[in-house]
């Protein structure tokens, strides 16, 4: 999704939770409800027509089971949500919302709290242009065109390599046991919330949209560098040989 008219937050939830499980989807239908996403509509497709309501809880299953996708359009900050089964064992939700910064404390307790009643794997949340940073490449074209890929983010790495550390990081359980998350403990640039399942949650202690985003991405580094850098990767570096969570290879796996 992009908007030229405000910078995009991209919040990015890898779960076993699929909407094909009612208990799940009846999780869902109150969060998505609820402020600030407040849901108005749902679909297969981003121009969605069906009313969000009640019938949600009975729609979406049937939907996510034909089609793979359901996706709900809110009136909180252009909300967009998409959720994707990958694999019978893995479900990407993608969240997009405009102007972030006005409502950060709203959203970022809301976001906490969908992850926390649903655990997951790893979420990662940042602006577009911090996502770019990390992941965008572009190639020229023998033509004198231009090319964009995204590096390090495709859905079946996760268990072989964590995409990044971001304004906002979700470590599930397997990923927390095997990072050394107790070297954050302390630190003034960050703040924490341990969730339900053995998760946590970690965020920098600034806005969102970065001011300098060389400075950003130093601060990152430096809080990779600490926690386990062999397991991340590395636009700088990509032919960094990057080690597996093990633990979650095992329940990724088909």
């Amino acid at each position: 999704m992009k908007n030229e008219q405000g910078e995009i937050f991209r919040l990015t939830i890898y779960t076993s939770q699929h909407l094909s499980n009612q208990t799940v989807v009846k999780q869902l239908h109150d969060l998505l409800r609820a402020d600030p996403a407040r849901a108005v509509r749902f679909d297969s497709v981003e121009n969605a027509k069906k009313s969000f309501n009640a019938q949600f809880s009975v729609a979406a299953p049937r939907i996510y089971d034909d089609t793979g996708t359901v996706m709900v359009i809110g009136e909180g900050n252009n909300f967009v949500a998409g959720f994707h089964r990958i694999t019978s064992k893995l479900s990407v939700w993608n969240i997009f919302l405009k102007d972030f910064n006005a409502n950060e404390t709203k959203w970022l307790e809301w976001i906490l709290k969908v992850c926390d009643v649903l655990p997951l794997f790893f979420a990662s949340g940042c602006s577009s242009q911090e996502f770019d940073a990390k992941h965008l490449l572009v190639r020229a074209t023998p033509q004198g065109g231009r090319v964009k890929s995204w590096q390090g983010v495709a859905n079946d790495q996760l268990g072989q390599m964590l995409p990044g550390f971001y304004w906002l990081s979700i470590f599930g359980s397997d990923i927390a046991s095997a990072l050394k998350l107790s070297a954050l403990n302390g630190r003034a640039d960050i703040k924490e919330r341990v969730l339900s399942a053995g998760q946590l949650a970690v965020w920098l202690n600034e806005p969102v949209v970065p001011i300098n985003l060389d400075r950003r991405l130093q601060t990152e580094s430096k809080l990779v560098s600490v926690i386990g850098p062999e397991y991340f990767f590395d636009k700088e570096a990509p032919e960094k040989k990057v080690q597996p969570i093990k633990s979650l290879v095992g329940k990724l796996a088909e």
